[in-house]
């Protein structure tokens, strides 16, 4: 994927995502809720590590865990330290929320979704799901 930057003003989304129809489908939606979003799709690990850390809040990640291996603890860390939503995809995802199980701090879009859950997702983020410390 290109690494692809909307109108960098308000709330900003990074898309981690391997399935590039699934990527476009997000990344319409976000357009149409958040048309002043800053949209980032790193093409790497590295690339993906160097923007989260330049991330300010508000922020939301969506990411496919398996494209993320080994550097998912680092990564979540660093999301919850800075504030940022985390939203889970692909297989691992996928079972996580077959299972009923949930990782702290992220939200789970699980497939297959709908339009009406992507939306409804979208709607709220940035604020009230993902990452956020205890009160």
């Amino acid at each position: 994927m290109d690494t692809m930057r909307m109108e960098p003003t308000g709330a900003a989304f990074v898309l981690y995502l391997s399935d590039r129809v699934v990527a476009a489908d997000i990344a319409e939606e976000i357009a149409l809720q958040w048309p002043c979003a800053s949209l980032l799709l790193p093409e790497g690990r590295a690339e993906f590590m160097a923007v989260i850390d330049t991330l300010r809040a508000p922020a939301t990640v969506f990411v496919e865990l398996e494209l993320l291996g080994p550097v998912w603890d680092a990564a979540q860390r660093r999301l919850v330290g800075r504030q940022s939503g985390i939203v889970l995809f692909g297989d691992t995802a996928d079972d996580l929320a077959a299972r009923g199980e949930t990782v702290a701090g992220a939200a789970i879009l699980a497939r297959p979704y709908s339009s009406a859950e992507l939306t409804a997702l979208v709607r709220a983020l940035p604020a009230g799901i993902g990452a956020r410390p205890a009160p």
